[in-house]
């Protein structure tokens, strides 16, 4: 142990047997072997496949082992390795791994391996409407259009980025599934008089937000479903924004789209968003998306406010602008943190060339990432492809997210008619993803 704790490819000359009856030998190879992997997968690897044939090790305490070189293999895209992946894959019961040969065969351009491996995926992850519209695709490109239009069709049931895109390609209207919700004033002075509502009150008067959104919450998620709606009802007539959508989620009121997305700060959306050019929708959305309403919201990193923008950003906007730096406080008040964000959000836009997709990824990843990610020389010829190209899954997810959200923003400005809306430009779907979007090249 000595010696492989400063050396770790000295893992492959450790004895097959360690403890009584061999009793750590599995303990000991999975954590020498995780070290190992994350450290040097390509050595990791060879030290394994030089050594696997002596260990007296179960199948399952094999898997663990396997699966964590496997996946570590498909991210660091290491050379030599595919086939390897490929023969251990079917027996490691990975979601993660199998992904990410997904996502590799996307790469590549290998539909007929796209269909392999999502075949693959147990039931539960292959119904996601992402992988039933991955398999439209790799259908599509194959000349499957039967299969490809029947998984199009069970995607686009979804109220999601892939549902959207899927919907798109059918040209059928969005399924956005709204539940409606009915109140009046009688039933809002019924819930007014509830004891955790008055106690709520009470809480907030006196400043204390955090036990009021507690005492809150906890009464929604012990409540009836109409019960629970009720309050949800009565938190946006008080517009509570912030606490509505916590509400929405303690409740898990997932079709109630009127109280998940609320008209929070609506105007100042309209007007910043018509005074920078930036779409307003996409605007609502991020903020949606980064802070749930929360004025003063915190991020780990030190993103403040409705639109999580950094100090150093904010600086840097306002000095743009031709205003004072804000300061960490500052930065904080709604109407400042709209107006500093939609223009941050404008030059991004800019960037490139007024691509959405591109710009929200770059408002979460950083443009430099995006512009790196854009001129790797591979090049993307689609917008779905190229979401599926971004390397990090928490950015991914986010333009996913974003990009839905604005489709359902702006539908329920539209009285909650999708007619009319759509996921993205001709321009932005048709575009080539690469080196070519950036302005500034």
């Amino acid at each position: 142990v000595e010696r492989i704790e400063g050396n770790l490819s000295a893992v492959a000359q450790a004895p097959a047997c360690l403890g009584p009856e061999c009793a750590a030998s599995a303990a000991f190879y999975q954590a020498a072997l995780q070290r190992y992997t994350r450290e040097n997968t390509p050595a990791a690897l060879a030290a394994w496949q030089s050594i696997a044939p002596r260990l007296s090790l179960t199948a399952d305490e094999r898997r663990v082992i396997e699966e964590e070189l496997a996946f570590y293999a498909l991210v660091r895209s290491v050379p030599g390795t595919l086939a390897w992946v490929d023969s251990v894959l079917p027996g490691l019961d990975s979601e993660r791994v199998l992904e990410l040969r997904v996502r590799r065969a996307l790469e590549d351009r290998q539909w007929s391996e796209v269909l392999n491996w999502i075949a693959q995926m147990p039931a539960s992850q292959q119904s996601n409407s992402r992988w039933q519209y991955w398999l439209a695709r790799a259908n599509e490109q194959l000349g499957n259009h039967g299969a490809a239009e029947a998984r199009y069709r069970e995607a686009a049931l979804d109220r999601s980025f892939y549902g959207f895109a899927a919907a798109e390609r059918l040209g059928v209207p969005y399924r956005l599934n709204n539940e409606r919700n009915h109140f009046d004033d009688a039933s809002r002075e019924r819930t007014a008089a509830l004891a955790t509502v008055q106690r709520t009150e009470a809480l907030m008067r006196i400043g204390e937000e955090g036990l009021a959104n507690s005492e809150w919450l906890y009464a929604v998620r012990t409540s009836s479903p109409a019960q629970a709606r009720a309050l949800a009802d009565y938190a946006a007539h008080r517009q509570w924004y912030p606490l509505l959508v916590q509400t929405t989620i303690a409740g898990e009121m997932w079709d109630a789209l009127d109280w998940r997305f609320p008209p929070a700060y609506r105007e100042s959306f309209l007007r910043w968003g018509e005074q920078t050019g930036v779409d307003p929708y996409l605007l609502m959305a991020i903020t949606r998306r980064e802070s749930a309403y929360n004025p003063v919201a915190l991020s780990p990193a030190g993103a403040r406010g409705l639109m999580q923008l950094m100090p150093g950003t904010a600086a840097l906007v306002s000095r743009q602008l031709g205003l004072s730096d804000p300061g960490p406080y500052g930065v904080l008040d709604p109407e400042l943190n709209i107006r500093l964000g939609s223009t941050y959000l404008r030059d991004k836009l800019n960037r490139y060339q007024g691509n959405r997709l591109a710009a929200t990824a770059a408002y979460n990843a950083g443009p430099g990432r995006v512009d790196q990610w854009l001129g790797d020389g591979r090049g993307v010829e689609a917008f779905d492809l190229f979401v599926e190209s971004i390397p990090f899954r928490e950015t991914r997810d986010y333009v996913q997210a974003v990009l839905s959200y604005r489709v359902i923003f702006e539908s329920l400005a539209n009285g909650g008619d999708s007619q009319g809306v759509t996921l993205l430009s001709d321009n932005e779907q048709q575009v080539r993803y690469d080196r070519a979007l950036l302005a500034l090249r």
